[in-house]
């Protein structure tokens, strides 16, 4: 990402975005260019949309000791009620700190499977709806695996994608 003002990601012969590195990392088009990009590449936590009882669209994540929450989405996703999608969050945004945004984080406890301290971090492996998904915790945050602690989801750097064509829907 740092030898080109612009990088073309393609599959089998297809262009599947052109754009800048930070535009192809922070909005790709497809699943494909959201898992070629960054490492640990992006979370996919693939889920459905429902209305909640204020008619607010909302998607239902379950983490540790089927600890359930229901996250709510922006108002344009009411149109996709039913609709199976893939939420993107990348490694960063899943930290043990709220997001700049605190109206937009949500926090679950989580069990630590996995700690892999890489120095600058360390990358957690935990489970949401049944799918390992990395973090990106701060080395100074004082945990060991096997233990339940609290994680923030920073929802405002989300991507929707649509389960069945793996396209982009929102961000």
């Amino acid at each position: 990402m740092t030898l080109a003002d612009r990088i073309a990601v393609m599959k089998d012969g297809e262009l599947q975005q052109l754009g800048t590195p930070k535009e192809i990392y922070n909005k790709p088009n497809n699943m494909f260019v959201a898992g070629f990009m960054g490492s640990p590449s992006m979370n996919f936590i693939h889920t459905m949309v429902d209305l909640d009882s204020n008619d607010n669209p909302v998607i239902k994540v379950v983490g540790t000791n089927e600890q359930e929450h229901h996250i709510k989405l922006p108002d344009s996703m009411r149109d996709q009620d039913g609709k199976k999608v893939v939420i993107g969050l990348r490694p960063e945004h899943i930290t043990e700190q709220p997001g700049e945004d605190e109206s937009v984080s949500t926090q679950l406890d989580l069990l630590l499977e996995v700690l892999e301290p890489t120095g600058p971090d360390t990358i957690a492996m935990v489970k949401v709806n049944d799918q390992e998904i990395a973090c990106r915790l701060s080395p100074e945050f004082d945990v060991s695996v096997g233990q339940v602690a609290p994680l923030h989801f920073d929802l405002s750097k989300a991507v929707i994608f649509d389960a069945a064509t793996e396209q982009r829907i929102a961000y």
